[in-house]
């Protein structure tokens, strides 16, 4: 039989679901939307401005398209209703896949604005509306999951059975509603919190999880803080931002999970930099023009979360996924090259792509170099110079490269595939890796033995 810490975990769970999520976004209001579908999947992508010569047809949410590989264009049209104004609204958008949304600029050139995901269905569209205001936004969605047309293994029976079906696509999510930020904001602490407080429940071993967090002074502490935000907030979710007294509460709430989660843990000492990462292989489970989309949804979703946290820092490596960015839509890159200059966009990496480092020549592995750090070099100056090499998912490392870094100026080598290795455990996280020559270079395979 559950003891009560089990159901009252399964609870906050529930909690955050059914109560936190629907928070955040309020006062929904449909959108009507229409559809352009290239049912080829071997078709080459188009643009936006060929797009718009189609002819569309009005769907509704529900639809089932694709095949796999297909694209569909969708054209999202409505207005802001009045009761959203004063408020932060968005475009909350799904079709089920991965997506684009598009958007002229001031000088009416197609701009790649953001990526939508599994992880993602809502775009800023107004940070202060008046209501009233004209909805008319241009979506290119690729019928492909992040896994290429495979679902994760951890995903659902539902998300399988689908990708393996002729139609895999879901038009899922077409409105307008308002962005509650104090909702949002509570809704990643609690579910940080929780996630937490399991962690450390259950990292012990085996046994009752009530007993195996009682080991942990932070599980326990964590456990009253979550015990705690849910009595201050439930109360006033059906109220939320109507009354004074219901935002003080929720503030509360959130309070107590803050002051819970900056609680270091005992004897700890560990200062934590997070980074943004996003690694998108060049060539894996996709045709190549997959992957300049990908880059193009990627790389457009970093810019706006840079918009949202000003403190936030993302990393990219790869080259002629830049390249690519830059091809397809240049006002996108010039973006890219700002934040660069500002210091918040680290294009690192030093090679042209992250290649497989067994079957390629000496020359080979240089050349890789020579473009990539003189591509970053041209396009961002002093600020692309590079320092290391990164080789996070590749296999195989030859004695060669640590000579080939030296001379090309580079002082450290950074990867994950050490770790999987099934024949010998790799002892070492950061060490001194020498080469053929004597030549040598710091090392770094990242911790925790998954990339």
């Amino acid at each position: 039989m559950p003891s009560d810490f089990e159901l009252n975990i399964s609870r906050y769970q529930t909690f955050l679901r059914d109560c936190l999520d629907p928070a955040v976004y309020v006062g929904a209001s449909p959108l009507e939307a229409s559809m352009y579908a290239i049912t080829d999947p071997k078709s080459d992508p188009i643009s936006p401005e060929e797009a718009l010569k189609q002819s569309f047809t009005p769907v509704h949410t529900g639809l089932r398209w694709g095949p796999k590989w297909s694209t569909a264009w969708f054209r999202v049209t409505g207005t802001v209703p009045a009761s959203l104004a004063g408020q932060h609204v968005v475009l909350r958008f799904s079709s089920g896949t991965e997506a684009q949304v598009w958007e002229k600029n001031t000088s009416c050139v197609w701009v790649a604005v953001q990526g939508l995901d599994v992880n993602r269905d809502a775009l800023t569209l107004l940070a202060h509306a008046t209501g009233g205001e004209t909805i008319d936004v241009l979506i290119e969605a690729a019928c492909n999951h992040p896994f290429g047309v495979l679902g994760f293994e951890w995903d659902p029976a539902e998300v399988v059975a689908r990708w393996n079906s002729d139609l895999p696509g879901r038009f899922e999510i077409c409105e307008v509603a308002a962005h509650d930020s104090l909702a949002w904001e509570i809704k990643h602490a609690y579910t940080f919190t929780l996630g937490l407080l399991k962690e450390l429940s259950s990292r012990n071993g085996q046994g009752p999880l009530q007993e195996i967090a009682a080991e942990s002074s932070r599980a326990m502490n964590l456990y009253g803080a979550l015990r705690l935000a849910t009595t201050q907030i439930e109360p006033y979710l059906k109220s939320l931002g109507e009354t004074q007294a219901a935002r003080e509460s929720m503030q509360a709430g959130l309070a107590t999970l803050s002051h819970a989660l900056k609680v270091n843990a005992s004897g700890s000492t560990t200062v934590c930099h997070a980074i943004g990462h996003a690694h998108i292989d060049t060539a894996w489970l996709w045709p190549i023009r997959e992957t300049k989309r990908k880059c193009l949804r990627s790389f457009s979703n970093q810019l706006r979360l840079m918009e949202r946290f000003p403190d936030y820092i993302f990393l990219c490596s790869q080259a002629q996924q830049y390249a690519w960015v830059k091809e397809q839509s240049p006002d996108l890159f010039a973006q890219i090259a700002k934040r660069v200059e500002e210091g918040r966009w680290e294009p690192g990496g030093a090679m042209w792509i992250e290649p497989d480092a067994n079957c390629p020549s000496g020359e080979s592995l240089i050349r890789q170099i020579l473009h990539g750090t003189n591509f970053w070099k041209r396009e961002f100056g002093n600020a692309g110079t590079q320092s290391f090499l990164y080789l996070p998912d590749t296999f195989g490392f030859p004695a060669s490269l640590p000579q080939i870094m030296a001379h090309a100026g580079l002082k450290m080598f950074i990867t994950n595939k050490m770790v999987w290795n099934r024949s010998n455990v790799f002892p070492h996280t950061t060490f001194v890796w020498r080469g053929i020559d004597g030549s040598q270079v710091l090392a770094h395979n990242t911790p925790g033995h998954d990339y």
